[in-house]
């Protein structure tokens, strides 16, 4: 099972996929700012981080990925948004990006996501 650091700011989002991935046998750390989520990532080392693009705090989404990658070697990211698709242009240069999750999106996507990044499937 996989290990996943959760940087989400909106706490009934993170508590709703950390119960979720929990539930299926995962080990999950959740953050609510950038600055947690790169204290948690030195001693969790997560398989997986599902990070908001839109995280608030003095540590922007990308910053929080290119951190935890640099102190957890084989790291998948996965990010979630709720902006529209077409609207994501973001600089992903240097992060392992396994996927973005346009929100709404189901728990069960949440949950395949984070499994196929631990198993390196490809998710397109």
């Amino acid at each position: 099972m996989a290990r996943v650091l959760i940087a989400e700011d909106e706490e009934d989002t993170s508590r709703a996929i950390a119960e979720f991935l929990q539930s299926r046998g995962h080990t999950v750390h959740v953050a609510s700012t950038g600055t947690a989520a790169l204290a948690l990532a030195d001693s969790f080392k997560p398989d997986v981080l599902l990070c908001s693009l839109l995280l608030e705090g003095e540590k922007s989404a990308l910053e929080v990925a290119r951190g935890v990658t640099a102190t957890s070697p084989g790291l998948n990211v996965l990010f979630i948004s709720g902006l529209p698709a077409d609207e994501l242009k973001f600089d992903f240069s240097g992060i392992p990006v396994r996927d973005v999750l346009v929100k709404p999106v189901s728990l069960e996507r949440v949950a395949r996501a984070a499994e196929g990044a631990v198993r390196d499937e490809d998710p397109f």
